[in-house]
């Protein structure tokens, strides 16, 4: 039996951009522990009477959330915007500030990606392209450890396309 070369590997490159925009990707910096990207469903039975289960054709989708998480293990201070919302950070000479401004503006929407490989070489891309981080600001100082932020983008649909989630994965074939 061959080696399975299309094995997904977790090591790869985490990086965002402005939403909607086509400039060059920014890498996010070192991470630790990876990150995950989930799509989650809620499925719903449109049960008739006499139905005992679940029945072909009569099955709604009415939610479905996508995220991807990065673990950073690099705080980089021109960055704290792009995955922060709401927050506003002023870069001084020596010194940069972050405050909270309760407002999430449309520059605050990102887009991310991981960008990985297979065990072949493949090229595979998890993608959102229209994203907040909603997670949290929880940074842990434990003695002998680094901060590793967790931040946990959530793909966001456009208003005028609601139906369309605005996430994608591609896996390269050989």
């Amino acid at each position: 039996m061959a080696f399975p070369r299309d094995m997904m590997l977790g090591e790869g490159v985490f990086s965002f951009r402005d939403a909607g925009s086509t400039a060059s990707w920014t890498d996010v910096g070192a991470t630790r522990g990876g990150g995950v990207f989930h799509m989650a469903r809620e499925y719903r039975k449109r049960e008739a009477d006499g139905d005992r289960g679940w029945v072909k054709g009569r099955v709604a989708i009415d939610n479905e959330e996508t995220t991807l998480t990065i673990r950073s293990l690099e705080m980089l201070p021109g960055n704290i915007n792009a995955f922060h919302p709401a927050m506003t950070s002023s870069a001084g000479a020596n010194l940069t500030t972050i405050t909270s401004n309760l407002v999430i503006a449309d520059g605050d929407y990102k887009a991310v990606k991981f960008t990985g490989k297979t065990d072949g070489g493949n090229a595979c891309v998890a993608t959102l392209n229209y994203a907040l981080n909603m997670a949290d600001l929880n940074w842990e100082f434990l003695d002998k450890n680094e901060v590793v932020e967790e931040l946990v983008f959530t793909a966001f649909s456009l208003e005028a396309t609601t139906s369309v989630p605005e996430w994608s994965f591609t896996m390269a074939t050989t």
